[in-house]
């Protein structure tokens, strides 16, 4: 329900894939880049994956990130939630084994099943600005005004290059600016975490590596 109607795309945020910084992004670049479900500017991006009115025939985006990272970093998550609250927490494997298919709520599959639409374009977190910016409403738009680039310059400096998000779990592990999972995994839990994503296919569609939680 985020979309530019002069632009004619409609993005889909999902959480923990860097949404906040594109929102930002977007908003920079694209005054009517509009959050329709709650009728606000999209900075407040909303979650749905539905199209808004008259937005039917735009283009679909959306931000993905490798599973692997992914699962973990929400486990990080309740981790610092369960400090915070004097719990205690499976660990990771345990965790994961807990979850399933449905309950989980992370597959895009999902979603995408709901809506009947698979977006046309996938902005990866880990290739943030370069995705960004060869997406085709983008490179048109700089195309028809030199400024611009300095708009664009401004939006990914203040939006994608500096991350004001990073650490806000005290869980978190950083390696390269990326989530550290390089003690987190054996076979099993990284063949369980393929079903929760809904099979290898959807590594496949949205260009990750199945094995990358081996590096």
């Amino acid at each position: 329900m985020n979309a530019s109607k002069e632009r004619k795309f409609v993005w889909w945020s999902h959480g923990a894939n860097a949404t906040r910084s594109t929102a930002a992004f977007f908003v920079k670049c694209f005054p009517d880049f509009w959050n329709y479900r709650d009728n606000e500017s999209a900075r407040r991006a909303t979650h749905s994956f539905l199209i808004p009115e008259g937005c039917e025939d735009f283009l679909i985006i959306t931000n993905v990130r490798n599973p692997y990272t992914l699962i973990v970093s929400q486990y990080r998550d309740l981790v610092d939630q369960a400090v915070h609250e004097g719990k205690q927490i499976h660990n990771f494997k345990d965790w994961v084994f807990s979850q399933d298919y449905d309950s989980l709520d992370l597959s895009d599959v999902i979603r995408w099943n709901i809506t009947g639409n698979i977006p046309e374009h996938f902005i990866h977190m880990e290739s943030l600005e370069e995705d960004l910016v060869k997406l085709p409403f983008v490179q048109t738009w700089l195309k028809e005004d030199s400024t611009n680039y300095v708009i664009l310059e401004d939006a990914l400096n203040t939006s994608i290059r500096t991350n004001v998000f990073r650490g806000e779990s005290v869980a978190d592990k950083y390696v390269n600016g990326f989530q550290d999972i390089s003690d987190m995994y054996d076979q099993d839990t990284a063949i369980q975490v393929v079903r929760l994503f809904g099979g290898d296919h959807y590594f496949n569609k949205i260009g990750y590596d199945i094995d990358s939680w081996k590096s």
